[in-house]
């Protein structure tokens, strides 16, 4: 996870001064690694300090029992609509991260670097969440290279579902949050978020907070919508990299590819657009380190006007300059230059 992320930079060169976990700044000195030091062995502890100790504890425990918290760069909320929840329901949430300007969190694909946020439920029987879901991201460069992530504002919606088993009555859901906030230097963060919400009969009306409502239908709209059965998107490799032709049935002047899965494309790299009569194509420069072909290409498909789709591209054939390049093409044109170099 933050570890991760923490490796991930340190191997680029032009970024070690943002990633060495050792030195990492932070508005109050520097950011120490994970881990608990310097404890005393509670044996060497005497009764009175282990009495400081707990009480500090359980001050401590009471101000994490929140549904939202202050952190470095960010603020971050758990959101749960309506603020009850009934047997046999469904509860729409989100995590929610207000951020500084100039700071960013990570899509599911970082990118070069970084790491997406992870929530760790405990959740009482009867009541599962499902994962986070990731909004379209934006291209976030910063030297060379190419992070993918969001900044501003972004809600990661999830679902909670109630059994028709569950007990009515009081209920608490707690969470452990971890994520990573980045500008010039990358800060790892973590928290723990309570929300205490009843179940009830699904006849009673629940509420919910205004604030939390606005928050929903200003950012719950962006994630990306499942490719409409009308478009077709088909993929061919190139000499640099990968040829995507999308059909949308109109004219595209602008087109931004997301990979779903690391290490297939140059991030930084740009991805050239030219567009057709009835949609477009987009060349993408490969990751250097790329060995294989991708059996399809997977990601998020942004396109003008705020629309951004789940894309799967698959083999097919795409124009090149009014030829049609297709995979059986490139095999045999790429078998004769071999011949070719042979003899």
């Amino acid at each position: 996870m933050i570890g991760t992320c923490i490796e991930q930079l340190a191997s680029h060169p032009a970024a070690q001064q943002r990633t060495d976990p050792e030195s990492l700044p932070t508005d109050s000195g520097t950011l120490r690694q994970r881990g608990t030091a310097g404890l005393l062995p509670m044996m060497r502890i005497s009764r009175l300090v282990f009495v400081s100790l707990f009480l500090v504890a359980a001050g401590l425990s009471a101000l994490a029992a929140s549904s939202s918290a202050d952190a470095p760069h960010l603020h971050i909320q758990m959101i749960v609509l309506p603020q009850a929840l009934s047997p046999g329901d469904m509860n729409d949430g989100g995590l929610y991260f207000k951020l500084e300007p100039g700071w960013h969190v990570y899509w599911k694909n970082a990118g070069d670097s970084g790491e997406p946020p992870h929530i760790r439920w405990t959740l009482p029987q009867g009541i599962t969440a499902s994962q986070l879901q990731f909004p379209a991201p934006k291209r976030l460069p910063l030297g060379p290279l190419m992070d993918f992530g969001y900044e501003d504002e972004v809600l990661f919606p999830f679902t909670l579902e109630v059994a028709k088993t569950a007990k009515p009555g009081p209920t608490v859901l707690h969470a452990k949050v971890d994520w990573l906030v980045c500008r010039e230097v990358c800060i790892p963060g973590k928290v723990e978020l309570e929300l205490s919400l009843p179940v009830v009969d699904r006849a009673i009306k629940a509420v919910s907070l205004a604030s939390d409502w606005d928050i929903f239908k200003r950012l719950a709209g962006r994630l990306p919508k499942p490719l409409p059965a009308n478009f077709k998107a088909v993929f061919v490799p190139s000499k640099e990299g990968f040829r995507i032709s999308v059909e949308t049935g109109q004219r595209e002047t602008e087109a931004v590819f997301f990979p779903a899965d690391q290490d297939i494309l140059d991030n930084p790299a740009p991805q050239k657009l030219t567009p057709t009569a009835k949609g477009f194509i987009l060349d993408l420069k490969k990751d250097a380190n790329l060995t294989a072909n991708p059996a399809q290409l997977n990601g998020v498909l942004e396109l003008s006007g705020g629309r951004a789709f789940e894309l799967t591209a698959l083999p097919g054939i795409v124009a090149s300059g009014g030829v049609p390049l297709s995979w059986a093409l490139l095999l045999r044109t790429s078998g004769l230059a071999f011949l070719a170099g042979c003899c």
